[in-house]
């Protein structure tokens, strides 16, 4: 910065400050999501409060999460609903970097997660991470009912904190893949990093 290299960044300072903080929140939460993943059930055939219609929009509605319980399928006799004990209110907010090109964001996130000291922690390129979903929903497609619900507790189990780069969703399919595949990590308490 002397040299004028370098300049001082208000928003860079700014970011840096706040996953400092994020940082130790993450540290001391690891250490209770593990003893709250304990109590995870997984219940065949629940049903929850609202149902999908019928038609062209009863499948969009394969995801409905109602308190703390989530449930996977429209269909009750299939569904599967995750008595998750993970709420707004003890599970760790995950952080969503935005910002032009240029800027740091990469630089900093790679300080926080390399420093974070959370020894089940996964950082990958955004589209890799969504290739990795699609190869194992298709690799246990023909030995589960619902690939995506195994793939997701998969990761959520091995992982606390994911943190993507390069976050960009640009088709409807992946969309509503992830929309499914994040409400899952957040039912398992996983910490979702995102720039």
């Amino acid at each position: 910065m002397n040299r004028k290299i370098l300049s001082e960044d208000a928003s860079q300072s700014e970011l840096v400050n706040y996953l400092e903080s994020k940082q130790r929140e993450i540290e001391t939460y690891n250490s209770v999501r593990r003893e709250l993943l304990k109590d995870i059930k997984y219940v065949r055939g629940g049903q929850s409060g609202l149902k999908a219609g019928k038609g062209i929009f009863g499948n969009i509605l394969s995801f409905i999460k109602k308190d703390n319980d989530v449930t996977q399928g429209s269909d009750k006799e299939t569904a599967t609903r995750i008595n998750s004990p993970f709420s707004p209110t003890n599970a760790c907010k995950g952080v969503y970097i935005w910002g032009p090109s240029g800027t740091g964001k990469s630089i900093i996130t790679d300080l926080f997660f390399n420093t974070l000291n959370v020894p089940d922690k996964v950082k990958n390129h955004f589209f890799e991470f969504v290739s990795i979903i699609h190869k194992s929903n298709h690799a246990k497609s023909s030995t589960c009912s619902d690939p995506l619900l195994e793939t997701a507790k998969e990761i959520s189990l091995k992982y606390s904190v994911v943190l993507l780069d390069e976050f960009q969703v640009t088709d409807i399919a992946d969309a509503m893949i992830l929309k499914r595949f994040f409400e899952i990590l957040w039912a398992h308490g996983t910490v979702l990093v995102v720039l």
